[in-house]
């Protein structure tokens, strides 16, 4: 039986308008996101991946209700959010965490680690007498000291940084985290450490992870379905395993194509992508990716191209594939 899924989107679409002349008024359209469509399951990572600028970002803040769709539905535990005031919101926010891509820039750098824990802990309405002791249980689940509590963001590392991040999403107890990017900014090796120390938070307190990066080997790592973004809309959906064994989409191909692996022969590989991702204030018509297809005809260029299941079981947005 299938799990009810924590996070879901139904054709949600996010225009920004392009405003020019004394009165500012519209003169185009930024096709950031449109009609997409997942969802994240309870326990579970939902990997997005893509280019920069093909929208990732901008749907990790309609899930947060930074900004509010202009067409489709959010529903978060079954229930539409995207039309919910912000005291109705409320109570749920501290459910729903983001980590950001930026360690230093998100954290304010006037506060010490244990101001800024203590927040999440006032929402949670413990008692002070109780602030020490949780704060520094949440660094040490994440790799730090106790003693980390006293100092401020400018004494640590990056990647110490990034684990201050985790443990104040952490604080409210949230049953979905939004990580945008948390490892990009990080040496390699690092990363790694930040990625193996997500799992073995997922596993301890069972958190829904919606992860987006540009990397398909970190989403691989870590996810347990994969979303492959472009130009505002999801070229392929499918198990992180089926991705990688057997990716349908030419774009997902390309993009495994440039990732870098240990084991992978040059003859068994495609080319990776050529040319830049076109503007998303103008958009090629019918499929997005036509303009860097290779396999793209008339046909590609003329006709919508819904996403659809496909004979592998997979979701895919392409005529070619059956």
């Amino acid at each position: 039986m299938k799990q009810e899924a924590i996070l879901k989107a139904r054709g949600v679409r996010k225009y920004f308008p392009v405003r020019r002349g004394f009165l500012q008024r519209p003169v185009g359209w930024i096709q950031a996101v449109d009609d997409v469509s997942l969802e994240v399951l309870p326990g579970q990572t939902l990997g997005l991946v893509g280019e920069s600028g093909c929208g990732k970002s901008t749907l990790a803040r309609l899930f947060l209700k930074l900004l509010h769709p202009d067409q489709g539905e959010i529903l978060y535990k079954g229930r539409e959010i995207s039309g919910l005031s912000e005291r109705e919101f409320k109570p749920l926010r501290r459910e729903i965490q983001i980590i950001f891509q930026d360690p230093q820039g998100s954290l304010n750098p006037k506060m010490t680690v244990a101001s800024t824990l203590e927040d999440g802990l006032k929402v949670l309405g413990l008692p002070k007498k109780q602030y020490q002791e949780k704060t520094g249980q949440l660094l040490e689940r994440v790799g730090l000291s106790p003693e980390d509590r006293k100092r401020y963001p400018h004494e640590f590392s990056g990647g110490q940084r990034q684990r201050i991040g985790l443990a104040r999403a952490l604080t409210v107890e949230p049953k979905l985290i939004i990580c945008d990017e948390p490892v990009s900014a990080l040496d390699v090796s690092i990363q790694s450490k930040i990625i193996n120390l997500l799992y073995t938070l997922q596993q301890e307190f069972s958190v829904s992870y919606l992860f987006i990066s540009h990397d398909l080997n970190v989403v691989g790592y870590l996810s347990h379905q994969v979303a492959v973004m472009y130009l505002g809309q999801i070229m392929e959906y499918a198990p992180t395993e089926k991705i990688f064994a057997s990716p349908e989409h030419p774009y997902t191909r390309a993009l495994l194509a440039a990732t870098p692996t240990v084991d992978a022969e040059p003859d068994q590989k495609e080319e990776p992508l050529s040319g830049d991702v076109p503007s998303p204030l103008n958009p090629p018509k019918a499929c997005r990716f036509n303009t860097r297809c290779p396999l793209s005809d008339d046909r590609c260029r003329q006709e919508p191209v819904p996403l659809e299941k496909k004979d592998s079981g997979n979701l895919v947005r392409c005529l070619k594939v059956n």
